[in-house]
């Protein structure tokens, strides 16, 4: 029986962070199924499928990881259709791991995969990132170069709609 893990996040952007998280779940699993959630209540730098193409082009060299995009319903029924057998999550900080464990009791189905996030990625976030950038701070070790870009080319259209 094929090992398959849920990788679920905004991914708004993906990060380093997570692509850390990713490679490294690819030795636990045979195949990642990275969903890539949007939430109708929150409001996103990049549209779903800007951030479903970035991941895609973040994830293109990695082996047996496939990405889909998710709008509606519960994760676990995402879970349950690709034969899931784990939800794989990154924990930064004990407020992140409280949050999954608060998930995965809703997620009882399923087993969660916790892996801790490595000391140079653990400041990371996709929201610090965006913020840290607009502020004029460098990011390139934070994101791959193609979210790097596609940052650079929203904050330039961003400032251009602003000065019309």
């Amino acid at each position: 029986m094929e090992k398959i893990a849920i990788f679920s996040g905004s991914f708004d952007p993906i990060t380093n962070g997570h692509l850390d998280i990713l490679k490294r779940g690819l030795s636990l699993f045979d195949k990642i199924i990275v969903v890539v959630s949007t939430n109708e209540q929150k409001t996103y730098t990049f549209s779903s499928k800007e951030r479903i193409t970035l991941v895609k082009q973040v994830c293109q060299s990695l082996d047996n990881v496939y990405v889909i995009g998710h709008t509606k319903g519960l994760l676990i029924d995402v879970a349950k259709h690709y034969q899931a057998i784990a939800i794989l999550r990154g924990v930064r900080q004990t407020a992140d791991l409280l949050y999954e464990q608060t998930m995965s009791c809703y997620n009882q189905d399923i087993e969660t995969v916790i892996l801790l996030t490595k000391p140079e990625y653990s400041h990371i976030s996709s929201s610090g990132v965006k913020t840290f950038y607009k502020l004029g701070g460098d990011i390139k070790a934070m994101v791959p170069p193609v979210v790097h870009h596609a940052l650079r080319e929203r904050l330039l259209i961003e400032t251009l709609e602003m000065t019309e």
